[in-house]
């Protein structure tokens, strides 16, 4: 940070020796500097910006894709549980028949 606080010290030289007036340029130069430090800055929060709204833009997405997953596994498993009923119904009816066929 001395960079930008050169002219405060005036390097040295007595006022009025005639290097004191160097002061306001480097008071000048330290603002353009500050100028261009803070328009990078500005730059840079931009570009996180973009990044950090992408990023909750995909973690949303991520979240729907992951419910859904999670209701079509819901409907797999009710799915499967009706066809094991059906099956062991379906077991029934076969042994039922198969009995009445040999005592008849």
């Amino acid at each position: 940070m001395n960079e930008f606080d050169s002219y405060k010290n005036d390097f040295g030289f007595e006022i009025g020796s005639g290097f004191s007036g160097n002061s306001d340029y480097m008071k000048d130069l330290d603002e353009k500097k500050r100028r261009t430090l803070m328009e990078e800055q500005y730059n840079f929060l931009q570009i996180q910006k973009s990044e950090i709204l992408a990023q909750q833009k995909y973690r949303e997405l991520h979240q729907k894709e992951i419910l859904a997953q999670q209701e079509y596994r819901e409907e797999q498993r009710k799915e499967s549980n009706l066809e094991k009923w059906l099956l062991i119904v379906n077991t029934f009816i076969a042994i039922a028949a198969l009995l009445v066929s040999i005592f008849k």
